[in-house]
């Protein structure tokens, strides 16, 4: 793949936009928004964007947006401590675009995943995670059982 190519597979297309933006609830945070317009507030590290940051440390407050937005590069090793950080901002929803498998902590929940592969130059896949209230989230095996004191 020549520079030029694997460049435009940076940028989204009128389509793969309209699919995030239509997934977006209430306010939105771009994480890593590269040369994206979309969000109320775009956060990149390397690119022009309304704040510059790394995504792994945000300058932003605790569920201080409705839905966060991440198009993380391909291949970076702060991806991992970047999904707690979108968990710790995110009121409602989380949007995640990743040529892998992407897991959001606890209290998200996955609502939908895509494949995103003829409105896009790059195969990709898009997350939807939802947060969930702890008294809806269920444990793995039923309930927890009390125990008995003798």
């Amino acid at each position: 793949m020549s520079v030029t190519q694997f460049k435009r597979t940076w940028v989204w297309s009128r389509e793969e936009a309209e699919l995030y933006a239509k997934h977006a609830v209430g306010s939105l945070l771009h994480v890593c928004s590269g040369l994206s317009k979309l969000g109320d507030l775009r956060v990149d590290l390397y690119l022009p964007a309304d704040v510059k940051a790394d995504m792994a440390h945000l300058p932003v407050r605790s569920k201080s947006f409705d839905t966060v937005i991440w198009d993380p590069p391909w291949i970076h090793p702060r991806n991992y401590m970047a999904v707690f950080e979108l968990a710790r901002i995110a009121r409602k929803r989380i949007l995640a675009i990743s040529h892998h498998w992407v897991h959001i902590p606890k209290p998200f929940k996955l609502k939908a995943v895509y494949l995103v592969k003829k409105i896009s130059p790059a195969l990709k896949l898009f997350f939807v995670y939802d947060r969930v209230e702890s008294s809806k989230i269920r444990m793995r095996g039923g309930s927890l059982r009390k125990w008995k004191t003798m």
